[in-house]
């Protein structure tokens, strides 16, 4: 007869458990606000560090974490740059809404071409962002894709500060 419970448990168990991992469903995305609060940590010849704030709501009730994110500037359709993660992952909480510190290294394609940089950032040109950022939680280990068009909005105000240095 003990033979038999332990199996109806360890049934039970499975069924359980089967129950609450197909109820957990696809994740919701992130809802991704306007980056703001952009500084300069450092500058180069190799390219530029930047801390930025980035809003956050995640409707999904568990965190969520951005472990790494590498992405390309492109200007007019030709990479000119690139953008990798310098922070610690960030942990995103569950059914929040919150404001995140991000540093990133911008490491420029040809070093020494920090003022063609500028240029491109000036307005003149489209630039896009494309790239990858890796997720995680309990429940999935997902990596996005991001694209994302006319940043240079973001930059202006940074590189026309840089100019009246």
């Amino acid at each position: 007869m003990k033979k038999q419970t332990g199996n109806y448990l360890y049934l039970l168990g499975f069924i359980a458990l089967a129950i609450f991992i197909s109820s957990c469903g696809s994740p919701k995305p992130l809802k991704i606000g306007d980056v703001h609060n952009i500084n300069v940590k450092s500058i180069g010849l190799t390219g530029i560090e930047l801390e930025a704030v980035v809003p956050v709501q995640n409707t999904n009730g568990y965190n969520i974490t951005a472990n790494e994110a590498e992405m390309d500037i492109l200007a007019d359709n030709r990479v000119v740059a690139h953008i990798s993660q310098t922070s610690p992952p960030i942990v995103i909480k569950g059914n929040s809404s919150a404001d995140h510190p991000v540093s990133v290294k911008i490491s420029l394609l040809h070093p020494g071409e920090i003022l063609s940089l500028s240029n491109i950032f000036s307005g003149k040109s489209a630039v896009n962002i494309d790239g990858t950022i890796k997720l995680s939680s309990f429940v999935f280990n997902k990596t996005v894709a991001v694209h994302q068009t006319n940043v240079q909005e973001y930059f202006k105000p940074i590189f026309e500060g840089i100019r009246l240095n």
